[in-house]
């Protein structure tokens, strides 16, 4: 006979965020957050929901963990060989799971807590090293444990670093700009990235690859002096490769801007994902987000302010493909992954700007590579700070940055792989296969000095592929110039013309320029045509303007091509012309002026004729600021203002008093036709907080007022410092980020906190000076609104101000009274459908509490661990028992919502349960949202636990 007793017990936990549960139980595997402070606001802090996340068909995408409370943001992941992930926080600390066999993140454990802000996170050698950044901006004290390269050993295998060496110690650098990611090399060696903001250190080996770098600007613009990385020198960015322990350091390559990571193909040929200067978005030097392939040797041509390299010069180097604006992040090649077809070939990429993991399809060019890219995965918010591929031949991407809440997500294919081809092999046969041996050949004479090296350099430095031009021109500036001086002059290459210059003072002075002079520049093609203006100006820009006689040659051969009828050979011939001191070039300046089409045209030819002091008349004076009015008109980032203003007022300072009454329609900034935005004074409606809008925190919102909106956003004062696309009203906003694509990065939460709390979070562009931890932005700014219109607001925002956006086209979800609940389904879980009691005097009542927590607490206590585990030896007793669990919440919110936060209260304690070893087909569950409120509290769980004993 079956004897069976009852007992009931009262357990109090907290909410999880749902749609990190959904996405775990669709994986089969859930999780439980083991140590959750504060539990109550992960429904509303949560990771954004793997079901708001778009992949290619055939992949299904898991949120594996949402980050903790007291987790922080996480901004970088890397796997080691015994299935470990680490991942490093945005503060300081390393975390480490293990991904077992059924793809769960377990034991997490914090491994490091002293070294700050880890970009970059490599598995070598037995050893994890960290590339490390200082999290406070100058000129703020710098951490102990930050600015470098250090090297952590777990000598005894227990999980714990007991060695910590900081291997390269780096000056300057910032967060955002600084300290990047590193990857093993095929070579064995350690390869890592450095920003911009990075000074490059004096341990480089002086048989690096890259050198004779300069800034190489023939005239150097006072604006770059004072404008964003005014400090940033070449090389700027660069990629540097080091030996296991550190004793050896070789510059590969350099001119990035900011780089977050690299990638090596199948064939060991290197890729990173360079980053823009937004601010310079439709101006004459703006170099977009490009993805790159990176040689030995390379200045990649980025420069602070105006001072760019373009891609077609002679020392810089074209992109496998420009992909525009975004915020370049992690980077992994496919070839580990279990993908089919082209996407295991793929090249991806993060941004975390645009919430967006991109596949570029690279193919073989020549001795290099082009390719074309599309987007795999894309979510609102989805800011994308690393990705890698695990040991399961999944990728594991994390979100998070900007003390944002983070996630780590799983991209998995489901579909059919059966016929699907695996990693493309390259035919050894090919032509560009030849080319790229070539190549290999002359790089390896860019470090060792030999006589056939530079015979082999020559040959090839007028060579249609630039790649293998460069590779010889690399290759002939490491070479003694006693060796190759006379040939490259008797010759006629640009290539060799600009190793000659980039030696400086190697030849006599006067005598490459009088060789250039005798070359017919209309005879050449547009290519050796750039390449010859380029050599010119390194000559001038390293040795001096020439005078006399090579100075009129000089003008005389250039003059008779301009204008032609490229606009990048008319850059170079405005640049020259105008360094020279030309009386001509004024005059066709006006007329390129008068016809110009683009922004980019416009800007190149007003900042250069700005720098004639003769031959300025009334009328070339109103070319001039007619050709700024034009400028104005057009969009452009942050520095399209500043360079207008700048351009209008150096101008207004060559006027005669009579010349600005006579110009006087034209000095004026111009008036863009706008729609009015027509709202009531502000008055103030309430000191808003977070908190007050947690029913809200569904990412994204919908079914709001686009129009209201809008309104919203020239009420709150937004437009004025903000830009948004089409918003005219606030096309003035240079003194904050664009906000067009802010949706894509953050969610509801993370929008409202930006605005309420500003100095929490701070980009270093818009740093306050005079306070670097101070938001020029003001608190408050939303207080002027009421409820509904800063939920319009954050909509707006949402949709990066398009009406078409599909927050404004998604079903509204409005909390709203509801009758009564019905029951909830758990996969793999019954759903209880009738109560029941026991007596008091069961067997085990004694065993087991009640627990009651403190309100908005959740951490797992001593108590609650034991409560658990207490519930796990009822098992053992009594091996047929199940476990009801009835979720409860206060009337605090709308019955909807209380609803799905007692769900997930009885969801939490589920996963708790099922990670201590109840199976789950021992556990049914339900909820009651506030329906059922009890005297001894009722945000609580009930676990009614029927005992049954044969």
């Amino acid at each position: 006979m079956e004897r069976k007793f009852f007992s009931k017990l009262i357990i109090i936990v907290l909410v999880l965020p749902g749609c990190g549960i959904v996405a775990q139980e669709k994986a089969n595997n859930p999780v439980p957050v083991e140590e959750a402070q504060h539990a109550w606001k992960l429904a509303a802090e949560q990771a954004t929901s793997a079901d708001m996340i778009s992949v290619p068909e055939g992949f299904a995408v898991d949120l594996v963990r949402s980050a903790g409370e007291d987790e922080g943001s996480w901004i970088t992941v890397e796997f080691d060989d015994k299935n470990h992930l680490y991942v490093a926080k945005e503060d300081k600390g390393i975390y480490r799971f293990t991904l077992d066999a059924n793809g769960n993140l377990i034991e997490p454990l914090l491994v490091e807590d002293t070294i700050a802000q880890c970009r970059g996170l490599l598995w070598a050698h037995k050893s994890l090293y960290v590339n490390s950044n200082n999290p406070n901006p100058p000129p703020m004290k710098v951490l102990e444990n930050s600015d470098g390269l250090f090297r952590l050993k777990d000598n005894d295998g227990d999980g714990v670093f007991e060695s910590k060496v900081k291997m390269l110690e780096t000056s300057q650098g910032s967060p955002g700009h600084g300290r990047n990611q590193m990857k093993l090399g095929p070579d064995g060696l350690i390869y890592f990235m450095s920003g911009y903001d990075v000074f490059l250190t004096d341990k480089v080996d002086e048989k690096s690859f890259l050198r004779n770098f300069d800034e190489d600007q023939l005239i150097p613009n006072p604006w770059d002096r004072d404008w964003f990385n005014k400090h940033a020198m070449a090389p700027g960015g660069h990629l540097i490769r080091m030996d296991e322990n550190g004793e050896f350091f070789q510059l590969i390559a350099g001119g990035f801007r900011n780089p977050m990571d690299i990638a090596f193909n199948k064939d060991g040929e290197i890729f990173t994902y360079d980053a823009d200067m937004e601010w310079d978005a439709a101006l004459a030097w703006y170099k977009p987000t490009r993805v790159l392939h990176v040689v030995s040797g390379a200045d990649y041509g980025w420069r602070r302010g105006t001072g760019k390299l373009p891609e077609y010069y002679e020392d810089s180097l074209p992109s496998v493909v420009d992909v525009g604006l975004g915020s370049p992040t992690g980077l992994e090649f496919g070839y580990q992954s279990n993908f089919p077809g082209k996407w295991k070939n793929a090249l991806f990429t993060g941004d975390w700007t645009y919430g967006r993991i991109l596949a570029v399809h690279v193919e073989e060019r020549g001795s290099s590579f082009g390719g074309e890219f599309e987007t795999f995965a894309a979510g609102r918010p989805m800011n994308v700070v690393d990705l890698t591929f695990g040991p399961d031949g999944n990728m594991y991407f994390v979100t998070g940055g900007m003390k944002t809440r983070s996630g780590i997500y799983r991209v998995r294919w489901t579909g059919d792989s059966s016929g699907e081809e695996t990693v493309t092999k390259t035919d050894p046969e090919s032509e560009e296969s030849l080319l790229r041996n070539l190549r290999y050949q002359l790089e390896f004479f860019q470090v060792i000095k030999s006589k056939k090296g530079a015979q082999l350099a020559l040959h090839h430095i007028n060579h249609p592929d630039v790649f293998i031009r460069h590779a010889a021109r690399i290759a002939l500036e490491n070479q003694d110039p006693e060796f190759w001086e006379d040939q490259a002059l008797a010759g006629s290459a640009p290539a060799a013309f600009t190793a000659l210059a980039r030696l400086g003072g190697s030849i006599e002075k006067g005598k490459l320029v009088k060789r250039m002079n005798e070359i017919d520049l209309g005879e050449l093609n547009q290519q050796e045509l750039l390449g010859m203006l380029r050599a010119y100006q390194l000559e001038f820009a390293r040795n001096g303007k020439p005078s006399g006689r090579l100075r009129s040659d000089a003008i005389r051969n250039m003059t008779k091509l301009f204008p032609h009828q490229s606009s990048f050979v008319n850059y170079e011939l405005t640049e020259l012309l105008v360094y020279l001191e030309d009386s001509a070039v004024l005059d066709k300046l006006c007329d390129l002026i008068e016809g110009c089409e683009t922004t980019e045209d416009l800007s190149q030819y007003l900042v250069y004729s700005r720098y004639l002091h003769n031959g300025w008349d009334l009328e070339s004076k109103r070319t001039f600021l007619k050709g700024v009015q034009r400028l104005e008109a057009f969009p452009g980032g942050k520095f399209h203002q500043k360079v207008i203003n700048f351009l209008r007022e150096e101008m207004l300072a060559k006027l005669s008093e009579p010349e600005k009454v006579a110009l006087a329609k034209w000095t004026e900034p111009i008036v863009l036709e706008q729609e009015q935005v027509v709202a009531d004074p502000p008055t103030f409606v309430k000191a808003w907080t977070v908190e007050d809008f947690a029913p809200h925190y569904s990412s994204p919102l919908a079914g709001r007022d686009f129009d209201k909106g809008r309104l919203a956003y020239s009420k709150a004062n937004c437009a004025t410092c903000h830009k948004m696309q089409g918003n005219q009203a606030s096309m003035k906003g240079i003194l904050g980020p664009d906000l067009s694509n802010v949706g894509g990065r953050f969610g509801v939460k993370d929008l409202l906190v930006s605005i309420i709390h500003p100095s929490r979070a701070i980009n270093d562009k818009y740093r306050n000076p005079a306070a670097p931890n101070l938001s020029t932005m003001p608190p408050g700014q939303i207080n002027v609104l009421a409820e509904d219109e800063v939920l319009d607001l954050i909509a707006y925002l949402q949709a990066g101000g398009r009406k078409e956006d599909s927050v404004y086209t998604m079903a509204a979800v409005t909390p709203k009274k509801v009758a009564e609940p019905k029951p909830v389904d758990l996969p793999g879980m019954a759903v209880v459908k009738d109560e029941v009691t026991i007596p008091d005097n069961s067997p085990i009542s004694t065993k087991i509490k009640s627990h009651f927590f403190e309100r908005n607490s959740a951490a797992n206590t001593d108590d609650r661990k034991r409560l658990y585990e207490d519930l796990r030896r009822v098992l053992d007793m009594y091996p047929g028992a199940t476990f009801e669990l009835i979720g409860h919440a206060d009337d605090s919110q709308y019955s909807k919502t209380n609803l799905d936060i007692s769900t997930n209260r009885a969801k939490f304690t589920a996963l708790n349960m099922i990670y201590r070893g109840i199976p789950k087909s021992a556990i049914s569950y339900r909820a009651v949202g506030d329906k059922d409120p009890s005297p001894e509290g009722s945000r609580k769980v009930e676990v009614i636990v029927n005992l049954s004993k044969e």
